[in-house]
């Protein structure tokens, strides 16, 4: 039987055994009896109606982690931006320069502008 152990309405963990939990674990624990293969770390569940469900997501919270995403990326494009940029400004840039500069603009483009929509 799988078990999730729940803390403050939030699973923290899961457990499978076909012993009976209560034996297994200190009596401070909050096991339950979660079957559906669905339920994930973090889900909350009432002890009322006995159901679980995902978390509420917290709009600003995704958001600021998309961003700060977004930044990582973006910080990745001009660090692979840098030699074919210097090879352009020396005047020994290639057609596979050029390419490479032309596609890091366009995924820095389709970036930022997502990155507004975050703010």
């Amino acid at each position: 039987m799988r078990y999730a152990r729940i803390e403050n309405d939030t699973v923290l963990e899961f457990f499978s055994t076909e012993l009976d939990i209560k034996d297994l674990f200190h009596p401070s624990l909050t096991w339950v009896v979660c079957e559906d293969p669905s339920v994930q770390l973090g889900y909350t569940y009432d002890f009322a109606t006995k159901v679980f469900s995902p978390k509420p997501v917290d709009p600003a919270a995704e958001n600021a982690l998309r961003a700060s995403s977004i930044l990582a990326e973006l910080d990745t494009i001009d660090m692979r931006s840098v030699r074919p940029l210097r090879a352009k400004v020396a005047g020994t840039a290639t057609p596979e320069d050029e390419r490479i500069l032309s596609e890091l603009e366009a995924r820095a483009a389709v970036l930022r502008a997502e990155l507004v929509t975050l703010v």
